[in-house]
């Protein structure tokens, strides 16, 4: 819900409930060529809203900006959240054999990925 005012200038404020005014204000800056700028810290926030508000290519440039930071457990955890495809696939097509892929997936942070990111990892250990 939405509610509307005017600001001292005369223009018409629209309250977004449940934004914080610094994320939004990232995501603004995603959306205006040669401002964004992603950093770990503001990514997680920057998606959020980008799902929420239905932004699939500000979702994508993230997607692609995630592919390049360390952190495999960290990046399936966020594609998991946010049903990114293409940074689950990268980094599950970034082991080099299934014994690594157990060895990596053993840990106690991998019991809280969803049933589909399970069976993607089931079926990547499998092709190998």
């Amino acid at each position: 819900r939405a509610a509307s005012t005017r600001s001292r200038a005369g223009k018409e404020e629209v309250e977004i409930n449940g934004v914080v005014y610094e994320e939004f204000r990232d995501l603004l800056y995603v959306i205006y060529p040669g401002v964004s700028k992603f950093t770990d810290s503001n990514v997680i926030h920057i998606l959020g809203l980008a799902d929420r508000f239905q932004m699939k290519g500000v979702m994508d440039q993230v997607e692609s900006y995630i592919i390049d930071t360390p952190g495999i457990k960290r990046k399936l955890h966020i594609a998991d959240r946010f049903r990114l495809t293409k940074l689950r696939d990268h980094c599950l097509n970034s082991f080099a054999s299934a014994q690594s892929m157990i060895q990596e997936f053993k840990s106690p942070q991998c019991a809280d990925f969803s049933d589909e990111l399970k069976l993607a990892i089931y079926d990547r250990i499998m092709k190998f």
